[in-house]
């Protein structure tokens, strides 16, 4: 009786040198167990540890007839193995991971503003601001959801953090594009969205733009209503 599938009620026998399983993510362990049972026993081992390794995980097993199959009384199974790193990363609803990429970028915009610095200044109306580059780091979050609220990700597009969001404070993180797109799940085959957020982080608030004049950056308020270019909110709910 082997390791694998222990607790069945099913003659399971390993043919395979376990020395070569140990350590060994590209491993392959060999089963064989009565026809009647293949189902029962690869439903029972797919995405468990290894018995024989437990930084290993059984994500996927191939089943095949031994001999006629018209006849046939044995099944072999084959069991491919990935990391439990691995594994973990590719849990649903884990915390996302998180990338970066440096660049830099400049801003224009129309007018119909006019800067918070400056009561007296007059409205813009050359059209657009002078353009000056700025850096600015872009943050993607990436991870496996069960769901995929799109009306929740649509609200924050094109706003800026309102706090403290991945060590940056307020307004210093736009929130640009995001993308859930369905797949199945490594593991057990079920329907999951690969999630993407993609994030903008810049030095300065995301409502401070370049001021000729001064050669400030200053924030811009738009006339009549004195909103800043970019609503803020709290981010905290992205992660979720």
């Amino acid at each position: 009786m082997s390791d694998f599938g222990s607790g069945l009620n099913v003659d399971v026998k390993l043919y395979e040198n376990t020395a070569n399983i140990k350590g060994n993510p590209s491993a392959r362990a060999v089963l064989q167990c009565p026809w009647d049972e293949r189902w029962d026993v690869r439903n029972a081992i797919l995405g468990t540890v290894d018995p024989y390794d437990d930084k290993l995980v059984i994500s996927e097993v191939l089943v095949r007839s031994l001999g006629d199959p018209q006849a046939c009384v044995m099944a072999e199974l084959t069991c491919g193995m990935i990391s439990l790193y691995s594994a973990t990363r590719n849990d649903v609803d884990a915390p996302f991971q998180i990338s970066y990429e440096g660049s830099s970028t400049a801003i224009t915009i129309a007018g119909g503003y006019h800067w918070d610095d400056d009561d007296d200044s007059p409205v813009l109306n050359r059209g657009i601001l002078p353009v000056k580059t700025f850096k600015i780091t872009k943050v993607v979050l990436s991870g496996l959801r069960s769901s995929v609220n799109a009306a929740t990700y649509n609200s924050y597009l094109d706003k800026v953090n309102s706090d403290t969001f991945l060590g940056e404070s307020a307004e210093k993180i736009l929130f640009r594009t995001w993308s859930g797109t369905p797949q199945q799940h490594p593991m057990n085959s079920s329907i999951v969205y690969s999630v993407q957020l993609e994030l903008l982080a810049r030095e300065k608030s995301w409502n401070e733009f370049f001021r000729e004049e001064t050669g400030k950056f200053v924030k811009l308020l738009q006339d009549g209503t004195n909103a800043p270019v970019y609503a803020s909110t709290p981010f905290a709910g992205l992660l979720t």
